[in-house]
């Protein structure tokens, strides 16, 4: 692994994930470590942009 990957600790188990993702898409496990990082990032961003639009009040005196 690069010193990039490396430098983050994993467990065996998380380890082992990567892995399994890595043998299934064909990719080596750093590439599949980036992709997965990468795809869990835009994940959350989704979830929270998914909210209502914010409520815009007028401003007192310019109704």
């Amino acid at each position: 692994m690069d010193s990039k990957v490396s430098a983050i600790a994993l467990t065996d188990r998380e380890l082992a994930v990567v892995q399994a993702v890595a043998n299934e898409r064909g990719v080596t496990v750093e590439e599949a470590f980036e992709q997965l990082a990468r795809e869990a990032i835009e994940a959350r961003f989704r979830r929270h942009t998914g909210r209502a639009p914010a409520r815009v009040y007028p401003i007192r005196g310019k109704q």
